[in-house]
């Protein structure tokens, strides 16, 4: 096998890992939703918000001079800053070391 395909395997290997850790993480995250939803008055209830955080080591690329993560931190704050005090927030981070 050429180097160029071993590394393409490892590579799409890597890939697959990931979008399995994803899709495993909503999966969980939808069933503990429903096992926890309760019903309340219409104006005490927010919205329910789960942010899912890349926090591998690609986060280091840039785009435009910027970093992935800084950008992603930026937008995260902005988010962050429209919730309502009502809003429940969940954050997911994976890829870390």
């Amino acid at each position: 096998m050429s180097v160029l395909k071993l590394v393409q395997k490892r590579v799409w290997e890597g890939v697959v890992k990931i979008i399995i850790k994803i899709f495993f993480v909503c999966f969980i995250s939808l069933i503990f939703s429903f096992l926890t939803a309760e019903e309340a008055p219409p104006e005490t209830v927010g919205k329910n918000w789960l942010f899912i955080l890349d926090g591998s080591g690609s986060m280091c690329g840039q785009i435009e001079k910027r970093s992935k993560i800084e950008i992603a931190r930026d937008v995260m704050n902005k988010l962050v800053g429209n919730l309502s005090e009502k809003d429940q927030v969940g954050l997911i981070v994976y890829g870390q070391n």
